[in-house]
């Protein structure tokens, strides 16, 4: 469709006619002509008024444009360095004026409609178009719209640990790579990880691709394992002063050494296979360090070495009697040989050894390692030990008693020590002394005797008996008819007792039942080994008591007895009889009525529970008593 514009005339009343030029070759003679342009543009229109005098013209420009739309297309728009571009605007058809701006683009500017650009340097670049015409302008732009690509840069780093590397890729402008271990493997990875099967090293080639083309670059890397430490030594068990040579048995890839030994001269060493010297006795280690290209290694020979001296001989003697015991105190033996001066020998560590006599020895003990041997020898003396033996001269006395005691021990006694209890003096250090004894007693004596083998000793129990002489004396303790006898003198053995009615005893302390009152002659001997005293008292026996006239006979049998009395009476006529028995302090112990009596009785008395005694027996009629002694002895 045109573009119709409509033109309004202004011209004075006395213009008659008109001449319109619309400036695109068309023209009109209406008053206010309308007209349609084909196309826009910038238009010189003239008007010719006509009038009857004169004519007039006039002349304006008239603008028909509308602002222009900008917009371009490209070739391509990626590429390789060089890269040529041919821009083609794309732009409405009412531009007039055309500005390029070409990012990294030679040339940077145009004012062409459709220019050429050459790009020179890889990179991504922006493209802008602004288009104007009279009425105004636009612009188009496209970022990054070009991309200029160079060859790639191909770069690597490649770091070891042991066999295997790590590859770093620092390759720029590539899209693809392709790596070559030199080992026959390969990898398209962008930074592989690689092991080797073997230490050495590798030719590493990495190709690095994109659309412009290939980039190649090599290097060599090692692929190193870390050493493995290990060495002997040509002996582990020497002497002070012996040399050892220790030899590397380390992995292939070593480069370095370096050796410690322990109590060792040299204690170091960075040699391969050294030679070293122990002079201390001990048990050391060996440490050994080896270096190779990935790194260390260490091993360490706990107590890898004993270090021996000779032996030493040291022992002491211990006799009891004529057997020996020996204590082996040497150090560092491992062997011994005894030998005991008489003929025998022993290979034992710690022997006992027994002398056939006594007298001195030379004993001698070898002691052996594998260093070699050392012997010491000792004197000993075998003695038998004392055998303590003595006597005196007598083992009782009678008051002041002087004793000889003699020495009877054995085997080489060159002391002596007495001790007399009781005796002057108390102990002695003479071999046969002369004691005294005053006080009676029984009393021990002990003998201890020494010898260089040792001490004995003897206890004499109650050997010496001293004895006082014997005095007689007593106390009466009377109870009606019945009177304790207790003997009050010293040293008394044997007693004869005289009751002055016809009775006697032979007890200590006896106790005696009279049958009749009346005065009566107590006598008492008392004697022992060495004499015999004697002494009498008299006692007059009164009492209102009246005796039992109706038992006319009493028998009692056994009397002592162990345990029941038989009792045979006769009466003069039947009566009823009360028989008490009492021990001798009054103590009533048992009472029976006896009733229905004939002339004749016999009766038991049974006293199993009671102890051992003499004990009084009574029948009572009324006021009447009969008395008789009974004796239990069990």
């Amino acid at each position: 469709a045109g573009l119709e514009v409509t033109f309004e005339n202004q011209s004075s009343a006395a213009a008659t006619s008109y001449v319109w030029d619309f400036g695109d070759g068309m023209t009109s003679t209406g008053v206010n002509p309308i007209h349609t342009y084909s196309e826009e543009g910038v238009y010189e229109i003239t008007l010719t008024a006509i009038g009857p005098c004169n004519s007039d013209v006039v002349t304006q420009t008239l603008n028909l444009y509308t602002t222009p739309t900008a917009g371009f297309t490209s070739d391509i728009t990626e590429g390789c360095n060089v890269l040529t571009v041919s821009y083609s605007q794309t732009s409405s058809s009412n531009v007039t004026d055309y500005a390029w701006t070409f990012e990294g683009g030679t040339p940077s500017t145009s004012l062409d409609a459709n220019p050429t650009v050459v790009y020179n340097a890889a990179g991504t670049y922006n493209v802008e178009l602004i288009v104007s015409n009279p009425t105004g302008s636009s612009s188009a732009s496209e970022v990054d719209f070009v991309t200029v690509s160079d060859v790639p840069s191909a770069s690597f780093v490649g770091v070891n640990n042991m066999l295997t590397v790590t590859f770093t890729n620092n390759s720029m402008e590539a899209d693809s790579f392709m790596w070559d271990f030199g080992d026959g493997n390969t990898s398209s990875d962008i930074s592989p990880i690689h092991t080797y099967a073997t230490e050495g090293d590798y030719t590493v080639t990495l190709t690095a691709t994109n659309s412009c083309g290939d980039n190649v670059i090599t290097s060599t890397v090692g692929a190193n394992a870390l050493p493995s430490a290990n060495g002997s030594a040509s002996i582990t068990d020497v002497c002070e002063g012996d040399e050892v040579t220790f030899t590397d048995m380390s992995s292939d890839n070593v480069t370095g050494w370096l050796w410690a030994f322990e109590g060792a001269t040299p204690a170091e060493s960075t040699e391969q296979n050294p030679v070293v010297t122990y002079n201390l006795e001990g048990t050391f280690d060996v440490s050994l360090i080896v270096t190779a290209t990935a790194g260390t290694d260490e091993i360490l020979f706990t107590d890898l070495v004993t270090v021996s001296a000779l032996p030493s001989s040291l022992f002491i003697a211990v006799n009891n009697m004529q057997e020996v015991t020996f204590t082996n105190n040497s150090m560092g033996a491992t062997t011994y040989a005894w030998d005991f001066g008489d003929g025998n020998t022993s290979t034992d560590i710690n022997p006992i050894h027994t002398y056939d006599m006594e007298g001195d020895y030379i004993v001698s003990l070898t002691t052996t390692n594998q260093c070699g041997e050392v012997v010491s020898t000792q004197t000993i003396t075998a003695n038998s030990l004392p055998t303590a033996n003595g006597s005196a001269s007598t083992n009782k006395g009678c008051g002041t008693t002087e004793i000889q005691f003699t020495d009877n021990s054995s085997n080489n006694v060159i002391g002596w020590l007495w001790t007399f209890e009781g005796g002057n003096p108390a102990t002695s250090t003479e071999q046969n002394p002369l004691v005294i004894y005053t006080t009676p007693g029984i009393y021990d004596v002990s003998l201890i005797v020494s010898a260089e083998a040792g001490d004995s000793e003897v206890i004499y129990e109650d050997l010496i008996e001293i004895v006082g002489f014997a005095t007689a004396e007593f106390d009466i303790v009377a109870s009606d008819l019945e009177y304790s006898f207790t003997y009050t003198g010293l040293y008394g053995e044997n007693f004869i007792w005289d009751f002055g009615d016809g009775n006697t005893s032979s007890e200590i302390n006896p106790v005696h039942v009279y049958e009749n009152y009346g005065m009566y002659t107590v006598n008492l001997r008392a004697s022992n080994e060495c004499v015999e005293d004697n002494i009498s008292k008299d006692i007059d026996i009164i009492s209102s008591v009246l005796v039992l006239s109706a038992i006319t006979d009493l028998k009692i049998f056994p009397n002592p007895a162990i345990d029941r009395f038989y009792i045979e009476m006769e009466l003069a006529e039947s009566v009823d009889l009360e028989m008490q028995v009492m021990d001798i302090y009054g103590r009533l112990v048992q009472k029976q009525l006896l009733t229905n009596l004939g002339l004749k009785v016999n009766h038991t008395i049974d006293l199993t529970n009671e102890p051992s005694g003499t004990y009084l027996l009574r029948f009572v009629n009324g006021s009447q008593v009969r008395n008789a002694k009974i004796v239990l002895s069990k």
